[in-house]
């Protein structure tokens, strides 16, 4: 299996397998032999690699996409079988032309599977597949999951785990086996944001960074590049979610902000293979995985047609998810999207992280669930313990402040007082782990 380096720095990938070995973790595993031939994918979330590859192949032809693919799989039974199909079958599942599909059928058959795996292997990155063990369960559950995921990911500094060693992919927040073990959180909004908006971006991606909660955004001017980096300053995890390849970042002033979100432990990921150019259908599409991967999303400021818009309206009416907006001005054309969506009454009015907290915290306790769920499934494949929980070290700071504010259930305010008064934390700091807590299902709503 290839990784980024522990600093998570782009382009310095290595692994010490051989290419027999499997992988325990569900990516595709790539050989660093230097002939194409043992550039290999192994088997992994049921299926066997050549199903793999023939999914990889059918992604690299301009014109099929991940949406087509995905679909026409599932009706074909099978990328491989789509190789092998007749034509005129392929034509009547697409509704297309016979001639182009079979353009598109040869060009599967030509794709250049070990290339784009080098190319993979170069950026210091992993493939991962739709039904394997550490694809983000959130994001598979949604209508439309992308089929492959390119990822760069960097790692918890050695620092930061017990054993003084880096821990595996630090993106998912998301997840080993399957269980996710971070709460996702989405802040995103307009391009041309106002400096209210950048604040509040900056405020609220800080507060539940520092709490423990991983910030996603699609790595775009204004709202998203104000929360990525906010995430970033309090040494917080990121998640950048990309309209285009890895290897045609989007917008290319943000190289050193996306080259910083790997390096602190984040993420960025795309549906699109590594050399494809950013396109206006892209961001649309790229909108649901930043939903899919969220609990909840924030939209902080957004034009009455905006791309933030879409992502709040799919987390809520085909994702499950909390969508949540902040209120702005009146005179503001930017908070003239969030002030709809709160009239509407499909996104509610947050001006706080106790308010975030309070919105996303049914959510939370159902991820709990899930979690368990995931984590017993996985134990039992592995024949491992189940462990309780979420796996994290307990912090006699955060039991405290749960027995405090459980004490006063029905007053969050005097709560909050109470917690600052006995643990000399700031308001801001209190209401964030407050928020990280409820999300966990350690505290409930009260």
């Amino acid at each position: 299996m290839t990784q980024p380096s522990a600093a998570g720095s782009i382009g310095q990938a290595s692994t010490g397998r051989s290419p027999t070995d499997r992988s325990p973790t569900g990516r595709i595993p790539i050989d660093r032999s230097p002939t194409p031939e043992s550039n290999r994918l192994r088997e992994l979330g049921g299926a066997a690699e050549p199903e793999l590859r023939a999914r990889l192949a059918w992604l690299l032809v301009p014109g099929v996409g991940p949406t087509r693919c995905r679909r026409l799989a599932a009706a074909a039974g099978g990328c491989e079988a789509m190789l092998r199909a007749p034509v005129g079958e392929l034509a009547a599942l697409l509704r297309r032309a016979p001639d182009t599909v079979r353009d598109w059928q040869q060009a599967a058959r030509r794709a250049n599977v070990d290339g784009e795996l080098r190319r993979i292997t170069d950026l210091g990155g992993v493939l991962v597949s739709l039904g394997a063990e550490d694809y983000p369960p959130l994001l598979a559950s949604i209508p439309d999951p992308p089929p492959l995921l390119w990822m760069q990911a960097g790692h918890e500094t050695a620092a930061s785990t017990d054993k003084g060693e880096p821990s595996e992919n630090a993106l998912f927040a998301l997840g080993q086996g399957g269980a996710p073990n971070v709460p996702v959180v989405a802040i995103v909004g307009t391009r041309r944001a106002s400096a209210y908006g950048l604040e509040t971006a900056a405020r609220f991606g800080e507060g539940l960074a520092a709490s423990g909660v991983a910030i996603v955004s699609g790595g775009a001017r204004g709202i998203d590049a104000a929360a990525h980096r906010a995430a970033l300053r309090v040494g917080g995890r990121t998640i950048a979610v990309l309209g285009s390849g890895l290897g045609r970042r989007y917008p290319p002033e943000h190289d050193r902000l996306f080259d910083e979100i790997v390096a602190g432990g984040g993420a960025i990921l795309s549906e699109w293979p590594i050399a494809t150019e950013p396109r206006p259908g892209h961001f649309p599409r790229r909108n649901r995985i930043v939903s899919g991967l969220a609990l909840g999303v924030i939209v902080v400021e957004a034009a009455r047609r905006s791309g933030a818009l879409i992502t709040a309206r799919l987390a809520v009416e085909e994702h499950g998810r909390e969508a949540m907006a902040v209120p702005g001005r009146i005179d503001m054309p930017q908070s003239a999207g969030c002030l709809k969506a709160i009239r509407e009454g499909w996104a509610a009015p947050v001006a706080s992280l106790a308010e975030i907290g309070e919105q996303l915290a049914g959510v939370g306790s159902l991820l709990v669930g899930a979690i368990e769920r995931a984590k017993a499934d996985h134990a039992s494949r592995k024949g491992l313990r189940s462990t309780d929980g979420l796996d994290r070290r307990e912090d006699p700071l955060d039991r405290r402040i749960v027995e405090i504010a459980t004490a006063q259930p029905s007053d969050r305010a005097a709560a909050i007082d109470a917690i600052v008064s006995e643990t000399g934390l700031g308001a801001d700091v209190v209401a964030a782990r407050l928020v990280r807590l409820r999300l966990e299902g350690r505290l409930s709503r009260g």
